[in-house]
């Protein structure tokens, strides 16, 4: 894989700077002060909890969600917002709704999203 469209390939200790960075500049931000609702919007999923039942042991899944409970549990966060898993979730951590609203993928035969459990809901709307 190509790193952010350098010669060099993408490491596995690329990816731990880039996620100690990016939780870095997250716990930075939250410890300012702001009078009003706080939204954190991601990529990245920020707990297992966004990871499929059927993939919970799969060694790819820290791929696709960090284990940051403990900060989000410990943090003034209303609400975390995520996409990468391609699965519908919401739920809770303490007092942060977690919610990733996603489509999924297509079937391989001609662009139908499967139908299934926890599926993308277009008309939601999330209020903090």
């Amino acid at each position: 894989m190509r790193f952010l469209g350098l010669s060099s390939l993408l490491r596995p200790e690329d990816s731990v700077a880039l996620h100690q960075a990016s939780r870095a500049y997250i716990e930075a931000r939250l410890k300012e002060q702001f009078d009003g609702p706080v939204v954190v919007v991601t990529h990245y999923a920020p707990s297992v909890g966004s990871i499929e039942k059927r993939f919970e042991h799969d060694p790819l899944s820290p791929c696709f969600a960090s284990r940051l409970d403990e900060l989000i549990g410990a943090s003034n966060v209303d609400l975390w917002v995520h996409g990468h898993t391609h699965t519908t979730f919401d739920y809770m951590i303490k007092r942060t709704r977690v919610v990733c609203n996603a489509v999924g993928y297509r079937d391989r035969s001609g662009g139908k999203v499967p139908e299934r459990e926890n599926a993308f809901r277009p008309d939601l709307v999330v209020e903090i």
